[in-house]
């Protein structure tokens, strides 16, 4: 191996290494890679520990009151806070739609301070959720208590019997009323197909 293949290595690798830090820096002096940074790095554990956390505090609940048959009439969404420890006031709470949805209601507040075992009702009236499509909408409870910072989020569906969660659900309650087995095509159970005991590991 020549003197000067060596030496042509070693330089091109010194160049990469300096471009790589130098842009390194600079991104780490910019806004975007703040915001970047975080999203990639820290967030998803991040928003993993806040809903753990929250489950501590608070449960939510969020219920279709009334679900309209067409996009043009109102349908009425009931989200339920109930508080599994003291809450302190300073959480908030926020309905998140999707773009083809409106609603006049107040989309975002601070929730009152709960003592524990008791309940806080949010009912949002909304156009554009209707059984015409399946379209959802986000009921986000977050803030920060004793240095915890909490967040979670429950979430709806104008079409849950579209769910293949809401076809197995109701299999198992049908042969639980009736005693009749739901069965699939190839005969077997429904519900035992995707009994979480039989997952393999």
């Amino acid at each position: 191996m020549s003197s000067k293949f060596v030496l042509t290595s070693i330089l091109t690798t010194t160049f990469g290494i300096f471009i790589g830090y130098s842009a390194m820096s600079w991104l780490q002096q910019t806004n975007d890679n703040v915001y970047f940074d975080r999203t990639i790095a820290s967030s998803p554990i991040a928003k993993l520990g806040a809903d753990q956390i929250s489950r501590d505090y608070y449960d939510i609940q969020i219920i279709n009151d009334v679900v309209a048959l067409k996009n043009n009439e109102p349908s009425y969404i009931k989200a339920v806070i109930t508080a599994k420890k003291d809450l302190p006031v300073g959480l908030q709470y926020q309905w998140q739609l999707h773009k083809d949805m409106v609603s006049n209601d107040i989309l975002t507040g601070q929730i009152e301070a709960l003592p524990k075992g008791q309940r806080k009702e949010y009912i949002l009236k909304v156009l554009g959720f209707s059984k015409d499509f399946n379209s959802h909408v986000n009921f986000i409870v977050s803030g920060q208590i004793a240095q915890h910072n909490l967040r979670r989020s429950v979430i709806t569906s104008s079409r849950p019997e579209d769910s293949f969660e809401y076809v197995v659900e109701q299999a198992a309650l049908n042969e639980k009323k009736t005693g009749k087995i739901q069965k699939l095509s190839n005969g077997k159970s429904l519900k035992n197909k995707f009994d979480p005991a039989k997952i393999k590991k």
